[in-house]
């Protein structure tokens, strides 16, 4: 079963629940979260777990006669193509087994739409009405954005995001109905901002915006030092094609760095690590969401200028698969700031010897 959403809808919240009531009932589970993961063979993923067996004769030999769960975490957070393969192969291992174990994922829907593997692999009829139409032939739950009751739950435990809300242009609501959006928000307010100032916001490009100008810019003079912190962070999750760094990646050796780096994890722009077994790793920084990721490379990792960025993915074709949808986001600012900017970008890259997905974002 996939379980599928727009970015920030609440996939990973939906899993956790899911695997708090399995595990209360008593049954058999094991949880991945990829972005905590490598994965680059089914052999280097059986060494980060610790296990002296592969995960499939590992479950072949598990005892038990109920239904046991292999639930995996944004498959879309695998940010290398041999990652990829390592989860496809795992989820084709337990699927193709036809044993008591069953393969729970989630993805965003860009990711499954453009991914035959997963329809193959989870073809079949939704099991329950809460689905997407786009997806008739493949084993699917949706989860859909915040309805109108739901929002108004809001005022019940914050009455100033609630008067935020009932006051806000339809455009402004309309992105309030997603909770990482919801949770965007509800920080700027924190931040002492006049809610009337929020009001023109239509798109998740400019809230992203305006979350940037509050907790990297501000108004203190450090807004550069906490963008280079941040930069050297992000740049090295990209180098690496991963999610997590060592904290010396931002420190670059600079003692100074330290002051604005723990002002960064105090906002919660950045995290430190957390193993599978739940103990924090202060050696090992990471975002809190996907999505705070994926707007930091596109402010910092991808080069303004449109023949630097086409020429490094033309050096680095796999940079396209790592780091899609942050293109995808600087596309989306060029649209809604710079639209001839947006067409140049477009062309280049569609004459460009870049891998062919690449060409096809700005379409």
């Amino acid at each position: 079963l996939l379980i599928i959403g727009m970015p920030g809808a609440g996939k990973s919240g939906a899993l956790y629940d899911l695997t708090n009531t399995l595990l209360a009932q008593g049954a058999d589970v094991i949880l991945f979260a990829v972005e905590q993961l490598e994965a680059a063979s089914t052999g280097a993923l059986r060494n980060e777990l610790g296990l002296t067996h592969e995960l499939i004769t590992l479950l072949t030999g598990w005892p038990g006669t109920t239904p046991g769960y292999v639930i995996i975490d944004a498959l879309d957070a695998a940010r290398t193509d041999s990652a990829v393969k390592t989860l496809h192969s795992i989820m084709e291992q337990v699927i193709a087994s036809n044993t008591r174990w069953h393969v729970i994922a989630s993805v965003r829907k860009y990711d499954l739409r453009h991914n035959t593997r997963l329809k193959q692999l989870f073809h079949g009829n939704p099991p329950s009405t809460n689905t997407d139409n786009e997806f008739p032939t493949t084993r699917h739950v949706n989860i859909p954005t915040l309805t109108d009751a739901e929002l108004n739950e809001i005022g019940q435990q914050s009455p100033s995001l609630a008067a935020l809300t009932l006051a806000a242009p339809a455009p402004l609501q309309e992105l309030l109905h997603l909770p990482f959006n919801l949770r965007l928000l509800a920080e700027l307010l924190t931040t002492g901002i006049d809610p009337a100032t929020l009001h023109p916001l239509t798109t998740q490009i400019e809230l992203l915006d305006r979350y940037w100008l509050a907790r990297i810019i501000r108004n203190d003079g450090d807004g550069d030092a906490r963008a280079l912190v941040l930069g050297r962070t992000t740049n090295a999750m990209v180098q690496r094609r991963a999610l997590r760094v060592p904290r010396m990646a931002a420190m670059a050796n600079d003692a100074a760095s330290s002051t604005f780096l723990n002002d960064l994890l105090s906002t919660h722009v950045l995290a430190e690590w957390t193993t599978p077994a739940g103990t924090p790793q202060r050696d090992f920084l990471t975002f809190p969401h996907h999505l705070l990721f994926d707007y930091a490379v596109a402010r910092l990792a991808i080069p303004p200028e449109h023949r630097d960025l086409i020429s490094r993915l033309i050096a680095e074709p796999d940079l396209v698969i790592a780091i899609r949808p942050s293109i995808e986001l600087h596309y989306q600012r060029l649209w809604h700031a710079d639209l001839p900017s947006f067409w140049d970008l477009t062309f280049q890259a569609l004459t460009a010897t870049i891998p062919e997905v690449g060409k096809l974002i700005g379409p």
